[in-house]
């Protein structure tokens, strides 16, 4: 785990790489997780970077282009998650660079594709780098997801019918309900 002081040297290199190649693809993508999470409150320690992406028919080049920018599978490949619409772990260990897990979703389900079209385009860390950010509702359903608690977000819902809708597709309204007892204290 890193901590939030440290994210910066850790990440903003791996960040800067991959926000190149994914813009370079011309597919849509986002930041997701806990360094997203920290785009819209305050930073805290993680252990990798999550982004989701919309993966093109053809992902041979995607794929290739991901090694190209130093980013190698650390098992199975693009292939494998295109085909479940799943998760691929990706190694990032450039020159110089410590070495650094990213979680590349690979978005395939209809909350996937309304969350990247509702992405936002923000400055993260202190290097302010711009990279597109998941927004905040659609970060709220991806931690009751994940079954992260959201204590540390603090955000009343832009759209709570939207948040709403999504929390009771995935069966998560009792946590959502949780979140937002704990927000409006």
């Amino acid at each position: 785990m890193y901590a939030a002081e440290e994210l910066h040297v850790v990440f903003g290199p791996v960040l800067r790489r991959l926000s190149a190649t994914l813009e370079a693809s011309g597919q849509p993508w986002m930041l997701i997780g806990g360094l997203a999470l920290g785009a819209w409150t305050e930073v805290r320690g993680t252990k990798d970077c999550d982004f989701a992406v919309a993966l093109p028919a053809d992902y041979t080049g995607f794929d290739m282009a991901l090694q190209r920018a130093g980013f190698s599978p650390a098992k199975g490949g693009i292939a494998e998650a295109a085909a479940e619409g799943g998760v691929v772990r990706l190694r990032s260990a450039a020159p110089g660079e410590s070495p650094v897990f990213v979680d590349l979703l690979c978005a395939g389900t209809e909350f996937e594709r309304s969350a990247l079209s509702r992405r936002r385009r923000l400055e993260v860390l202190k290097e302010r780098i711009p990279l597109y950010v998941v927004s905040p509702d659609d970060l709220a359903v991806y931690k009751l997801i994940a079954g992260r608690p959201l204590i540390r977000f603090k955000r009343v819902p832009e759209d709570e019918a939207y948040l709403r809708r999504w929390a009771r597709e995935w069966g998560v309204e009792d946590r959502l309900d949780a979140a937002l007892r704990s927000a409006a204290r």
